[in-house]
């Protein structure tokens, strides 16, 4: 198995490390089960892309493999209750996803993968009391990076994301919710062998402003 594979099954693994602090719930639009579910779809897709590179060309291969992807799902109306700020109040939410990313395998040199996951979306509150939230501004960036020669991986996540708010046609200012996210993880290889001797994993926990 080519040593690219190996990184990143280590990055999969510190990348799930992060998810039981948030609920990994795919194709829930509240931010609090969508930082882990955003988080454990994307550890897969960087898997699977490894796994096709992996078996589509030999070990230390010079000829430099490369590729791109998109996906668009919608979702909704469903219920949900775990708006950051409101956690409990149900909203019914309609919304989208939008993935668009590429990778680049230079064999000896190192791999290369990129990702960004925007969402737009609505919640309006089930009961039809309060604000109206709509999903503005959401960027969700993910860069994965191995340097062979050197040994060194890294890993950046980056999630910032608003939810505005309405009501009677008017903007609420004071409701307007905000959530920024940075993760980083470095692994190195000491011995040359593929797998990171060492994992430092920098992360913030998820800043989230209710005013």
């Amino acid at each position: 198995m080519r040593h690219p594979l190996k990184w990143l099954a280590a990055i999969v693994l510190c990348a799930g490390m992060a998810i039981p602090a948030s609920p990994a719930q795919a194709k829930v639009p509240g931010p609090n089960g969508r930082i882990g579910g955003a988080m454990w779809r994307r550890a897969m897709l960087v898997l699977a892309v490894a796994l096709a590179v992996a078996f589509a060309t030999p070990a230390y291969a010079t000829v430099v493999d490369h590729g791109s992807f998109t996906s668009e799902e919608h979702f909704g109306p469903m219920v949900v209750n775990d708006m950051p700020c409101l956690e409990g109040k149900e909203f019914v939410a309609t919304g989208a996803e939008f993935i668009r990313g590429n990778f680049v395998d230079a064999g000896d040199a190192g791999f290369h993968f990129f990702q960004i996951e925007k969402h737009e979306g609505t919640a309006v509150p089930a009961d039809g009391q309060g604000p109206t939230y709509i999903e503005r501004g959401n960027t969700d960036v993910a860069v994965f990076n191995t340097r062979t020669v050197s040994g060194v991986f890294t890993f950046t996540h980056v999630i910032n994301d608003s939810f505005v708010a309405f009501e009677d046609g008017k903007l609420v200012g004071g409701a307007t919710i905000r959530i920024h996210v940075v993760e980083h993880v470095v692994g190195t290889d000491t011995d040359g062998d593929g797998v990171p001797d060492s994992v430092k994993v920098e992360f913030s926990k998820p800043k989230i402003s209710c005013a």
